[in-house]
């Protein structure tokens, strides 16, 4: 989409838009993902371009924004009618966007939302509940056909954590079958609902709340500035005489070849397609029945229902 000036910013479509697109996402309700957006935001606004869109209809991360001033941000619901690509313009200088999402989303919608992810980061909580019930969604976003397409990196947060290490312990256990990397976890603390009282960075409140967390998701979405647009050096062909009936007479130079841009792909370590289903229905056998013993297989090639280690 072309860019447009648009109050005083340099602006296009979000699709379009280079910077990082870190799309929040979990279906469940309850597991964190505003708190964690507004303290992504909060930690990676300090050294990069940070913009904030809110799919969420209570609009928590776009209400945070509007009271910090922190980082912009924009609130936009699909619900409304409104068309997509019209309605969301972002700064094509953000570094970073981040992607709020709201719960019990359909999977037509998480369809949407991933066509404009470059990565997931995945909020939950670490309870048995909790767990269970990303596992079945793990399963469906790995159905996904765009999420197979686009084979979008994920990670996972620990949100809301109460015991630090020790509860990690399972969480880290049964998502390990995943494949995908767990980056830690935000402890239960006041601190981060404070900060959203208070319409004000929870750095500003503790400094190094979490630090850990935080260094691992900077060094893990490894932001860089976004792409300047290249100029395509084309050298000039000098013009050649063509002798007509005595006359001398220019040739008209040939066209310049038009401008091409160059796309830059990334190669992720990420977990085959093939193998994602299988992955889930692992790590919900972990999850029930504790780590698996050696030589714990169906003979049908499906899945294997873990046994309890004695």
């Amino acid at each position: 989409m072309q860019s447009l000036l648009k109050s005083g910013r340099l602006v296009c479509g979000l699709k379009s838009a280079p910077g990082c697109k870190v799309l929040i996402l979990n279906r469940k309700g309850g597991a964190g993902k505003s708190t964690f957006s507004i303290s992504l935001a909060s930690v990676l606004q300090q050294q990069h371009s940070v913009e904030m869109v809110d799919f969420d209809a209570q609009r928590t991360a776009h209400f945070w924004t509007t009271q910090s001033q922190l980082v912009p941000g924009q609130a936009f619901n699909f619900d409304k009618g409104q068309v997509f690509s019209l309605a969301v313009k972002v700064d094509r200088s953000s570094e970073v966007i981040i992607l709020d999402t709201p719960s019990n989303f359909t999977n037509a919608e998480m369809e949407r939302y991933l066509t404009l992810a470059d990565r997931i980061i995945i909020p939950v909580q670490p309870s048995p509940v909790d767990i269970h019930a990303i596992l079945g969604f793990m399963t469906d976003l790995m159905r996904s056909p765009t999420f197979k397409q686009r084979n979008i990196p994920v990670a996972f947060v620990a949100t809301r954590n109460p015991n630090g290490e020790e509860a990690m312990e399972q969480f880290r256990r049964v998502l390990g079958h995943l494949r995908h990397p767990v980056l830690g976890y935000m402890s239960n603390t006041d601190n981060y609902q404070q900060a959203f009282n208070q319409g004000m960075s929870f750095l500003a409140i503790d400094p190094d709340l979490d630090s850990a967390l935080w260094q691992n998701v900077e060094e893990w979405l490894a932001i860089a500035p976004p792409a300047e647009a290249k100029v395509v050096k084309v050298e000039k062909v000098k013009t050649a005489t063509i002798t007509r009936f005595g006359s001398e007479k220019p040739a008209e130079e040939p066209e310049a070849p038009p401008s091409h841009v160059t796309v830059e792909v990334q190669t992720h370590d990420e977990v085959e397609p093939e193998n994602a289903e299988q992955n889930a229905d692992t790590a919900l056998g972990e999850q029930h029945n504790g780590p698996a013993t050696a030589g714990s297989t169906r003979r049908d090639g499906a899945a294997s229902t873990l046994s309890p280690s004695r």
